[in-house]
C-alpha cells in the first residue's frame, strides 16, 4: 500500500468516526438536535434581531438549573439510595414491591422532576429485582415507574420542566396551578395503585446490599434546606436572582463535582425552544392556524403535539397561540404518557433498561405503548369531565 493510499484510509476512518460520534449524539440528544434544526430554519424566515434576547425567560432557566443542581446533590449524598434500601428490605410480595416503587417515584418526582427520579429508582429497581423476578414483570415494573414519574411530576410546579415553564409563562397563582392539577393527579394515583394490584401478583425474595451506602447527612439536610428555598422561588416568596447566587456559592464551597451533573444541553434547548417560539409566533399564517387549533380545543391539540414533539416543546410553542393555560397545562401533563417521545422521561428509562444484556426491546415497546395509551385515553376523558 503506498502513502497516498493510507493516508486516504486514514482520512476515510477518521470521517467514519466522526459520523459514528455524530450520529451517537443526535440518537442520544434528540430533542436538542430538533430544536437546533428548528430554530435554524424559522430564523431562515424570521430575521434575527434583538428581541432573541428578550424571549428568553430567565427566571424559568435559573429555577431550573437550581433544581437539577439539588436533585444531582440528593442523589451524590447517597440519601435517594438509602431510602430505596430501606422501603424494601423487609418486602416479599411482588404486588407490595411494586406498589412501594410506583409510589416512591410518584411522590419523588413531584420535587427532583421525572427525569431525575428515572435516573434514580430505574437502575435501583434492576439491581434489586433482576435476579428474583421473571423478565415480563422487570418490564412492567420499569413502565409503571415511568408512568408513575410522568404523573407524579404534574402535581406541583417544580415537578417538570414543562410545569415550571407554563407556571412561570402566565404567572400563575399557587391556588389557580394546585385547584387545576390535583384532580387529574389524585386519579392518575388510584388508576396507578389499580393497576398494580391487578396484574402484579406473585411472591419474591428481595435481597437488598448490606454494603449500605453512608449517607452525608449535613449534606442532605442542605440541600432539602436549598430545595425548601426554591420552593419559597417559586411561589415567587424569594427572588430567583438571589437564589441562584446562594446556590452558585453552595456549590462553589461545598459541592463543586454538582455542576458537572448538570444537564446543561436541557437549558440550551429551552433557550432554543424559547427562540423557536418566537420566530414561529412572528409568522402570522401558523400563528394563526396554531391559534384556530387551540381555540378548538387546546387540551386535545397540546396532547396529540406533545405526542409527536414532546411536551415540553410543545408548551413552549402552544403557549404564544394561547391564553387557554388551564387546558395547555393539562394537555402537555397527560400528553407525556402515549408514545416514547411524548416524555423525555421515558426516553431516559427505555435506554436504562436497553442496555442490559437480557433486554426484550420490542416486547417493552409494545407493552409500553399499550399501557401508555389505555391511560392516556383514561386521564383524557376525566380531564374532559372535570372542565
Amino acid at each position: 500500500m503506498s502513502i497516498i493510499q493510507l493516508r486516504i484510509c486514514i482520512v476515510f476512518l477518521e470521517q467514519k468516526q466522526y459520523y459514528r460520534i455524530m450520529f451517537s449524539f443526535i440518537k442520544k440528544e434528540i430533542t436538542f438536535t430538533v430544536a437546533l434544526v428548528l430554530t435554524i430554519i424559522t430564523s431562515f424566515l424570521v430575521h434575527p434581531s434583538i428581541e432573541y434576547l428578550t424571549c428568553i425567560d430567565y427566571r424559568m432557566l435559573a429555577l431550573l438549573f437550581c433544581l437539577m443542581a439539588i436533585s444531582s446533590g440528593l442523589k451524590e449524598s447517597g440519601f435517594f439510595e438509602y431510602l430505596a434500601n430501606l422501603i424494601v428490605s423487609k418486602v416479599n410480595s411482588f404486588k407490595y414491591l411494586s406498589l412501594l416503587l410506583v409510589y416512591l417515584v410518584f411522590f419523588a418526582s413531584m420535587f427532583i422532576t421525572n427525569d431525575v427520579a428515572l435516573l434514580v429508582f430505574v437502575p435501583f429497581t434492576l439491581l434489586v429485582v433482576s435476579n428474583v423476578v421473571t423478565e415480563d414483570k422487570i418490564i412492567f415494573l420499569i413502565i409503571l415507574e415511568t408512568v408513575s414519574a410522568n404523573l407524579g411530576s404534574m402535581a406541583t410546579p417544580i415537578g417538570n420542566p414543562q410545569n415550571l415553564y407554563l407556571y412561570s409563562y402566565y404567572n400563575l397563582s399557587a391556588y389557580d396551578f394546585f385547584s387545576s392539577i390535583v384532580p387529574v393527579a389524585l386519579f392518575s394515583l388510584v388508576l396507578l395503585t389499580l393497576t398494580v394490584f391487578i396484574f402484579c401478583k406473585g411472591t419474591i425474595s428481595i435481597v437488598v446490599d448490606k454494603r449500605e451506602r453512608r449517607v452525608n447527612k449535613k449534606l442532605t439536610l442542605s440541600y432539602f434546606a436549598l430545595l425548601i428555598l426554591s420552593l419559597l422561588t417559586v411561589f415567587k416568596v424569594f427572588d430567583y436572582r438571589l437564589l441562584l447566587f446562594v446556590i452558585v456559592l453552595f456549590l462553589l464551597f461545598f459541592s463543586r463535582k454538582t455542576f458537572l451533573a448538570v444537564d446543561y444541553l436541557l437549558l440550551l434547548t429551552f433557550v432554543l425552544f424559547f427562540i423557536f417560539s418566537h420566530n414561529i409566533s412572528s409568522i402570522a399564517t401558523i400563528k394563526s392556524f396554531l391559534t384556530s387549533l387551540m381555540e378548538r380545543s387546546a387540551l386535545l391539540t397540546s396532547l396529540l403535539t406533545s405526542q409527536v414533539i414532546s411536551n415540553v416543546p410543545s408548551a413552549v410553542l402552544l403557549s404564544s397561540a394561547t391564553s387557554n393555560w388551564k387546558e395547555l397545562l393539562l394537555g402537555v401533563d397527560i400528553g407525556g404518557l402515549g408514545t416514547l417521545v411524548a416524555s423525555l422521561a421515558s426516553l431516559i428509562s427505555f435506554k436504562i433498561y436497553a442496555n442490559r444484556s437480557e433486554a426484550k426491546v420490542k416486547r417493552y415497546l409494545l407493552r409500553f405503548t399499550l399501557i401508555n395509551f389505555t391511560l392516556l385515553v383514561l386521564l383524557y376523558l376525566f380531564t374532559l369531565l372535570i372542565l
